[in-house]
C-alpha cells in the first residue's frame, strides 16, 4: 500500500529539479516475495513520468521509502499538478487489497522570483572629457559658494 507520496522540494519552483518519494508498507501477513522488486511507478497529470525501485522482500507489516529513479525530474509549468504513486504497476505481488496501491497529491508550482537587482557600481569610469567638465562644475561651485554677494 502506498501511505504517502511527496515532493522535495514540498512548493517547487517551474524548471526547478524535484524529487518524488513514496512511503510503501506490507499490511500483510507474510514478506513480499523474495527476488521480488517493491517498484513505484510516478504518473504526472495522468501520464508515467518516472519510476522508483527496491529490492524486495519487505517484511510484513514493515514500511520502506521509494524514491523515483528513472529520469530527472522536474517541476512543470506554474500552476496545479497531479503526482500518483502506484506501487506494484506490474502486480507481480499478489495481495489481497489492490485498491490501496495508489496515492495522490496535489503539488502547485510556482514561478521564480524576480532576479534580484544589480549591485549598485564600485566605481565609475570616466573619460577625459567627463573628468574635465566635472572639474569645471566643481570650480564653478567653489566660486559660487566664495561670493560672499552684495
Amino acid at each position: 500500500m502506498v501511505e504517502r507520496v511527496w515532493t522535495e522540494p514540498a512548493a517547487p519552483v517551474t524548471g526547478q529539479p524535484i524529487r518524488i518519494v513514496s512511503r510503501v508498507s506490507n499490511r500483510g501477513q507474510q514478506a513480499t516475495p523474495g527476488g521480488v522488486k517493491i517498484r513505484v511507478g510516478y504518473a504526472l497529470d495522468g501520464q508515467l513520468a518516472t519510476w522508483g525501485e527496491i529490492n524486495g522482500p519487505l517484511a510484513a507489516g514493515a514500511s520502506v521509502e521509494v524514491p523515483h529513479a528513472g529520469p530527472g525530474a522536474t517541476a512543470g509549468a506554474v500552476g496545479a499538478h497531479v503526482i500518483v504513486a502506484i506501487v506494484d504497476v506490474v502486480g507481480l505481488i499478489g495481495e489481497s487489497n489492490e485498491r490501496n496501491n495508489q496515492r495522490l497529491i496535489q503539488v502547485a508550482v510556482t514561478p521564480p522570483p524576480p532576479p534580484a537587482p544589480p549591485p549598485p557600481p564600485t566605481s565609475v569610469d570616466l573619460d577625459a572629457n567627463r573628468l574635465a567638465a566635472l572639474h569645471q562644475l566643481d570650480r564653478r561651485f567653489r566660486l559660487a559658494s566664495e561670493d560672499p554677494g552684495p
